[in-house]
């Protein structure tokens, strides 16, 4: 069998051979069953291919290596490019990072907070409110005192337009009385009004809208998470992180050893009203700012060491045994299997055939043997029967 041989008697069996099917499968006859070096050990990785888009070959071997091994590589190199001409990127000065910092420290949370609409339109409490030309702009309105306009950020309601505030509310509600005291000891901005007309519904109603906000803002059921120092008890502020240079070591940075030694940080959830979560996520800008400032601080001195240990715990770990299971994709054991199967069924079998053949020859010459005896016996037998009747016959007849 070769693959001259196999084109021959492809189509009798159904088999299609051609395209890149037919030469991969007369590839691997060639190369792995039928090869004349038997010190050949092709691999099959290299036999079965793909086509590129723009119809070049790819093998299977050189798509896995594509895969595994060339981008982790890739970004190892550019690592080591990067420290060599010390342009290395630092997380501080990334746009994203940057902008989530400006979004953080620059955005009051209270300007988010913005009613549902449809749970408004759904509340017979706001009812009149919502079919009042001029008070039903309530629903858009954040808990915020001020418009606020967002900074660095799309505004809910599309592009960068003012998100209203709490003011613009109240100023028209006035309109319908005057401003009685703050509702709100967190927005002394929400103010309800003594309605110049007891009956009228919409004012009433936009009061009650001026209740709901101001439960929301003295709430104190917001989550503020805290650090802890090493007593677990008062708090430590990231802000305070710097770098000693006398001990060489990084400052108010929250972490402390525990009872094994090892580096940990406690913290804690504590709950907090609308202005204190407000101040805590502005904060968390300046924390940001010393985080990432370590973290590139530590990178620069770290670099080097990643770009080699790393790189050979990666080459070591992940991509030599990955190689070596493509490498290991051989079929240098099937020309001792194919060359056994074709012994056994052409040539033992031819052998065996002949055999039984033979086998069957001398039975049939001991059948006829066997034949003859039988016979012999059975002649004696049917002459002495004979016999003895016509011996019978004639006794009976004397008498």
């Amino acid at each position: 069998m070769d693959r001259a041989l196999l084109i021959d008697i492809g189509p009798g069996i159904g088999l299609n051979l051609t395209g890149d099917q037919g030469e991969m499968l007369g590839d691997i006859l060639d190369k792995c069953l039928v090869t004349q070096d038997r010190t050949s050990n092709a691999n099959i990785m290299d036999l079965v291919f793909s086509r590129k888009p723009d119809g070049t070959k790819e093998t299977i071997r050189d798509t896995m290596v594509m895969t595994i091994s060339a981008p982790i590589n890739m970004a190892f190199d550019s690592l080591s490019k990067a420290l060599g001409n010390g342009t290395m990127p630092t997380m501080g000065n990334n746009t994203g990072i940057l902008a989530f910092r400006n979004l953080l420290g620059k955005n009051p949370a209270s300007a988010f907070v913005l009613p549902v609409a449809d749970k408004i339109n759904g509340d017979i409490r706001f009812s009149a409110m919502m079919s009042d030309t001029d008070l039903r702009a309530g629903v858009a309105v954040s808990m915020a005192c001020a418009d606020t306009t967002p900074d660095g950020i799309e505004s809910p309601g599309g592009g960068s337009s003012a998100i209203p505030g709490i003011n613009g509310f109240v100023a028209k509600l006035a309109s319908r009385g005057f401003l009685l005291g703050p509702s709100s000891t967190g927005r002394p901005c929400l103010k309800k009004v003594a309605c110049t007309n007891p009956a009228d519904l919409a004012c009433l109603s936009g009061n009650s809208f001026i209740g709901l906000k101001a439960q929301v803002a003295d709430s104190n059921k917001y989550v503020c998470p805290r650090f802890l120092n090493a007593d677990k008890v008062t708090t430590c502020d990231l802000t305070l992180m710097f770098w000693n240079s006398v001990t060489t070591t990084w400052n108010n940075d929250c972490t402390f050893k525990d009872s094994s030694g090892k580096r940990t940080m406690y913290t804690m959830n504590t709950t907090c009203t609308m202005q204190e979560f407000e101040d805590y996520l502005k904060k968390f800008d300046q924390v940001m700012e010393k985080v990432f400032a370590r973290i590139d601080t530590e990178a620069g001195k770290l670099g080097a060491e990643i770009d080699t240990k790393l790189r050979n715990l990666v080459n070591t770990f992940l991509i030599t045994p990955a190689m070596s299971i493509i490498d290991g994709v051989t079929c240098g054991f099937m020309p001792i299997f194919y060359r056994a199967v074709v012994d056994g069924l052409c040539f033992q079998g031819v052998v065996g055939l002949r055999m039984v053949a033979k086998s069957y020859v001398v039975l049939s010459f001991f059948m006829v043997l066997l034949a003859i005896v039988m016979y012999t016996f059975w002649s004696f037998a049917v002459s002495n029967y004979n016999a003895y009747v016509d011996a019978a016959k004639k006794v009976g007849g004397s008498q």
